[in-house]
């Protein structure tokens, strides 16, 4: 497992993924893995201790940005959960660690998923079960609840019991959240807009008397 947990990590080179160095044996643990170091705390903490709420919408898009670019490597985290992410102390950047329960085709054993209950997907109870990158996304969808009801419809298609009826990838999530992005500054634009032209309105009306 230590291994594979290499294997799969050492591949993922993302600046919002924990850089893998190396492995060796340590006279005192043994076999271990060697990794960057991250100035950082988990997000439960960051979030505990007043995490900055301007970067929240920052914070969401690395973590499905280091999501899209880990499945486009056919690697599934399979244990995304608020403290396998770290968010540095400088810049408040994501840095997703842990891959200690990943899985890719190129590996054949421990294919069974296990982990934090909260956070399993319902096909994991399913006889044969195949898990794909929308697992990933269910637990995703968990995670977008600490962040309060901005993100509610997002979660809740994440958090769909039929994998079919989720998003079909991170990218489309990111895809998804800039577009509602675009509408909303559109709107806000109209509005302002709307309110110039009235307040002119009122002003040559007051004018004229």
């Amino acid at each position: 497992m230590l291994a594979k947990e290499f294997e799969i990590g050492v591949m993922l080179h993302h600046p919002n993924i924990v850089h893998i160095i190396g492995k060796e044996i340590d006279p005192v643990v043994g076999p271990c893995i060697v990794m960057e170091y991250i100035d950082g705390r988990n997000l439960n903490d960051y979030l505990r201790e007043g995490g900055r709420l301007r970067h929240v919408h920052k914070i969401i898009l690395q973590i499905l940005a280091g999501l899209e670019y880990m499945h486009n490597k056919q690697v599934i985290h399979r244990d995304l959960k608020q403290e396998n992410i770290l968010i540095t102390r400088r810049g408040d950047n994501v840095k997703i660690i842990d891959f200690g329960l990943s899985d890719t085709e190129s590996f054949d054993f421990y294919k069974s998923i296990s982990g934090n209950s909260n956070h399993m997907v319902p096909e994991v109870y399913e006889p044969g079960c195949i898990t794909d990158c929308r697992s990933d996304l269910y637990s995703f969808g968990r995670l977008l609840k600490c962040f309060g009801k901005k993100y509610l419809y997002i979660s809740h298609k994440c958090l769909r019991t039929d994998s079919k009826n989720r998003f079909r990838s991170a990218k489309s999530i990111i895809a998804f959240i800039r577009w509602r992005h675009a509408i909303m500054i559109s709107i806000l634009v109209i509005v302002l807009f709307e309110i110039f032209v009235l307040l002119n309105v009122l002003f040559l009306t007051s004018y004229c008397r």
